[in-house]
């Protein structure tokens, strides 16, 4: 009965948060590639070494990306409209996960927000 009742709250818990679910997701999805890579190769891929590199830095820039966007009053799904890119990727790069031409998108969302603050 104890597991249903947790079972129940995780579930709450993520259904609130839906692009939470997906980085965790996503993370996860990484993690194992790398894992594999490793196993294959015998060392860490250099898409790896890159991310873990670079994880920080990506997460301190989108924390002030989505502080930025939320000040703008800017929902992410009219952002990701307005650039042409999906709400998930928008919420991806907010989280400081890899996001395919992360630096040009990173520009654009700057750009479109410094006017609309």
């Amino acid at each position: 009965m104890g597991d249903i009742v947790n079972l129940e709250a995780f579930t709450r818990q993520r259904m609130s948060d839906p692009y939470g679910v997906l980085a965790d997701l996503k993370r996860r999805e990484d993690e194992l590639v790398a894992r594999l890579e490793k196993l294959i190769l015998g060392r860490p891929s250099r898409r790896a070494d890159y991310i873990a590199a670079h994880a920080q830095e990506w997460v301190a820039q989108g924390a002030q990306i989505q502080a930025t966007r939320e000040r703008a009053g800017v929902s992410r799904t009219a952002l990701a409209r307005v650039l042409g890119v999906s709400a998930a990727r928008i919420a991806r790069l907010e989280m400081g996960l890899p996001v395919r031409d992360a630096r040009l998108l990173r520009a654009a969302v700057i750009m479109y927000l410094e006017k609309h603050v």
